[in-house]
């Protein structure tokens, strides 16, 4: 089944999902998860009770009446959208294992011309066991890439 959601976002929903053939090209880089995507829209509110209602999606928190975090899952959240006049992706999230996964993203990007506008690294030390995750940003035609942890 397809939905749209109030921003004109097709959701295609499925009883059974069978997994695409394994895939043995290597990968330039490795994600482990999606962790969020991220939205710029003109009602929160409207969009908050599409996602909720109709989705099932909770609410994580706000921050003012603006910017809202939601979940489908035990992560603080999968969506979030915060109003602005021009309605459009803003951001998508992604787990990467360590640094050298960041690295090699930062490489194939820039290889194939992402513009990156800047690169931020937020850790409390050079090396984690924990995942990192990686923010790719769009910004109209130009992107960026934010990595945060």
């Amino acid at each position: 089944m397809t939905l749209e959601d109030p921003k004109g976002t097709p959701i295609d929903l499925y009883a059974e999902y069978k997994f695409a053939k394994r895939d043995e090209t290597p990968n330039m880089f490795n994600i482990l998860k999606l962790g969020h995507v991220a939205y710029r829209v003109l009602d929160v509110q409207r969009i908050v009770k599409f996602y909720s209602e109709v989705l099932g999606f909770r609410v994580s928190d706000w921050r003012g009446d603006f910017f809202v975090f939601m979940r489908c899952n035990t992560d603080h959240h999968t969506l979030n959208f915060i109003i602005d006049e021009k309605p459009q992706l803003h951001h998508i999230a992604f787990e990467v294992l360590d640094w050298a996964e960041i690295h090699k993203a930062v490489d194939y990007l820039a290889h194939n011309k992402v513009h990156l506008v800047w690169v931020r690294a937020a850790t409390s030390s050079v090396t984690t066991s924990r995942p990192i995750t990686a923010t790719l940003i769009w910004y109209g035609s130009r992107s960026s890439l934010r990595w945060t942890r």
